[in-house]
């Protein structure tokens, strides 16, 4: 019984496997499909990768038929099975790989690829969903909103799996050798990447930890919030009151949290917030693996929280400029374009103290244009040196201002 709940419970995360089921049975195909040969195989993934629609008939995107062909060899290489296979690289795979590329091909010269990327939460939404009092402790609404966001982003959660299978006993209180509390999960259920059956899984030891000194204590909501729950209920997400008092001493109903309300949890927040972007839930995800790469963590820091297998699974988020970095590129090339530079807005990267840099300019500028109010030379001298060269003396001051002087 233990043995066929492990395996439903796979399957139920493994959405892109289903997508293949759903696709033998309507062609009337054998369902056993884990048996066919290496060759036989190929020519059946042949015309699936080339008939597989979305339910409103159309192809999938790009990314849709690339993980569909993971979930498949995921399934093939994992137990029962462990089939010393690969699809997506064996050369008797090569005819169905050939195909799939040709699809994508297709759906990029046809504009209809319509991959979905998961971008992370921009810095100023990150500081909105706390500053509008969307996720706080005021009330069982903002309070569930509040945990289920920072269980996310620390334990960096994937999407909507295993919500509602998410027990009280699932988080367990710790201190460390300084006194200062931290949760960890007690256990890390089944996702797409840890089946708890492969030695080469990740072991994620993530810690969400208190925060004393601030009023937002991740710690403090998540004691409050488990304080809160309905005891008559075993599920961690529960349904919030529709009416209460703060004095309550039980904030939730005798209901789990549905599936579709834990599935929209970002994007109701978004929405509620009134954020710049509808996120999902794999937004989140993605925030955890981009914050800590900017944050300067290093790839193997970042994988022992995201519970990535390699590095090259985070390199989108360890490579990608953040929200305010594109604003800048944006401004200092159409500066740039435009021959407007703001000198507000100019920094000296490491500036020595009380000294002066010498830069050489082109010979055929005014003095005007050069010390003018707009000016990146602003306050500066020139002097034309020898051989007909211009010489500027940008003075600069600790703390990378410039200082008017001749």
């Amino acid at each position: 019984m233990y043995v066929i709940f492990i395996i439903i419970s796979y399957y139920f995360h493994n959405d892109f496997f289903f997508i293949h089921l759903d696709w033998l049975s309507q062609k009337k195909k054998s369902m056993n499909f884990e048996e066919l040969s290496s060759d036989d195989l190929a020519k059946e993934l042949r015309c699936f990768y080339a008939e597989a629609r979305t339910k409103n008939g159309n192809q999938y995107s790009k990314s849709a038929l690339v993980s569909i062909r993971a979930g498949i060899n995921r399934h093939l290489t994992s137990p029962p099975y462990s089939r010393t296979i690969n699809i997506m690289k064996d050369k008797e795979f090569m005819s169905s790989n050939h195909v799939l590329i040709g699809i994508v091909k297709s759906l990029k010269r046809e504009g209809a690829d319509k991959t979905k990327h998961h971008p992370p939460i921009s810095n100023g939404d990150l500081e909105k969903m706390y500053s509008s009092g969307v996720l706080s402790i005021t009330n069982p609404t903002s309070l569930v909103r509040k945990v289920w966001f920072e269980i996310t982003l620390h334990f960096c959660r994937r999407g909507r799996e295993g919500l509602r299978e998410l027990t009280p006993k699932s988080f367990l209180l710790h201190k460390d050798d300084t006194g200062r509390e931290y949760f960890t999960m007690s256990y890390n259920e089944a996702d797409k990447t840890h089946h708890g059956v492969d030695s080469r899984e990740s072991v994620k030891d993530t810690r969400l930890y208190a925060l004393p000194e601030s009023d937002l204590c991740p710690v403090k909501s998540l004691k409050l919030y488990l304080s809160k729950r309905n005891p008559k209920n075993n599920a961690f997400f529960q349904r919030p009151l529709t009416s209460f008092e703060p004095a309550y001493d039980v904030w939730y109903v005798n209901a789990p949290m549905g599936y579709h309300t834990l599935g929209n949890m970002m994007s109701n927040i978004s929405k509620a917030a009134g954020l710049s972007l509808t996120y999902t839930n794999h937004c989140v995800r993605a925030t955890t693996a981009t914050v800590l790469a900017h944050s300067g963590v290093s790839s193997l820091g970042i994988l022992s929280v995201t519970g990535h297998r390699n590095e090259k699974s985070i390199q989108s988020y360890v490579n990608a400029p953040s929200v305010s970095q594109r604003r800048q590129y944006s401004e200092t090339l159409q500066r740039v374009a435009t021959g407007v530079v703001s000198q507000c807005n100019l920094t000296s990267p490491a500036p020595p103290s009380s000294a002066s840099t010498s830069f050489v300019a082109v010979r055929e500028v005014s003095e005007s244009t050069m010390l003018g109010g707009g000016s990146l030379f602003c306050g500066s001298s020139f002097h034309v040196a020898g051989e007909g060269q211009l010489h500027i003396n940008v003075y600069t001051v600790p703390g990378g201002g410039k200082r008017n002087e001749e």
